[in-house]
């Protein structure tokens, strides 16, 4: 899931609240790719073994609008 507020990606290995990560975002259809450093906002272990992690992007609200052409509500 993607949002102006950050994105939630499923993992197989489960982080902790408050770690920084660095993502990198590539669509090959519209030929760009991107660079962003954010922080774990949350996470929680699904029953298949696997982690739902939600990730706050720090220029996100400049970058990705224009990337994912996400129109401000």
């Amino acid at each position: 899931d993607i949002s102006v507020a950050g994105i939630r990606l499923t993992c197989c290995e489960a982080f902790t609240s408050g770690e920084r990560v660095s993502v990198r975002l590539r669509n090959d259809i519209q030929r760009f790719r991107k660079h962003l450093h954010g922080v774990i906002r949350w996470w929680r272990a699904t029953g298949e073994g696997t982690h739902q992690t939600g990730i706050g992007f720090n220029a996100w609200a400049t970058d990705a609008a224009y990337i994912f052409r996400i129109a401000p509500q």
